[in-house]
Parts: structure tokens; sequence; C-alpha cells
């Protein structure tokens, strides 16, 4: 019985670790990843775009691997890069009379 209980206990302490799954930062980043290439960021800020989808695929590797902490981060890094594609976007856009 000793034994039974430590193992309960050593495993609720193992998953204990593993923390919360950051489900909001993945949703934030896959809108941002939408909205940007709806603003068609890979034509006019491809540097940008292209980073934001290496974080985003790591943050999803992560995410499936229960390794939160390293998935959080390269979510909001995810969110970061392609706020600024977006953002990038558009000004050039309208810099250049583009209404879309």
């Amino acid at each position: 019985m000793t034994h039974t209980l430590t193992f309960a206990l050593t495993l609720m302490l193992l998953s204990g670790c593993v923390g919360r799954p950051p489900r909001r930062d993945y949703l934030l980043a896959d809108a941002a990843m939408v909205a940007a290439k709806s603003a068609d960021a890979l034509q006019y800020a491809p540097g940008l775009f292209t980073k934001a989808q290496e974080y985003y695929l790591k943050g999803q590797r992560n995410f499936s691997d229960r390794d939160y902490s390293d998935a959080r981060n390269n979510f909001n890094l995810a969110r970061d890069y392609a706020e600024r594609a977006e953002n990038y976007t558009v000004l050039k856009k309208s810099e250049n009379g583009d209404a879309n």
C-alpha cells in the first residue's frame, strides 16, 4: 500500500509540472496567422510571415509534446511576427494605393 501511495503522489507531482496548456496563446497566434495571410503578408512581408510560420509550427510541436512553456513562448513570437507582417502589408498596400 505504501508503494501505491508513493507512486500516486509521484505521478501527481510529475503531471503537475506540465502546467496548463496555453490554449489562449494558441488561438491568438492562429488568428494572427490567418489575418496576416488574408492581408497577403506572404507577398508584401515574406520574411516576417515566414518567421511567424516557423514559430507557429514550433509552438504546435511543443503543444503536442506537452512542452507548454516553450509552446507559449513560440505562440507569442508567432503572433508578434504575424501582426508585424500584417501591419507592414497594410502600410505597403496603402502606400501603393491598393484598396485590398
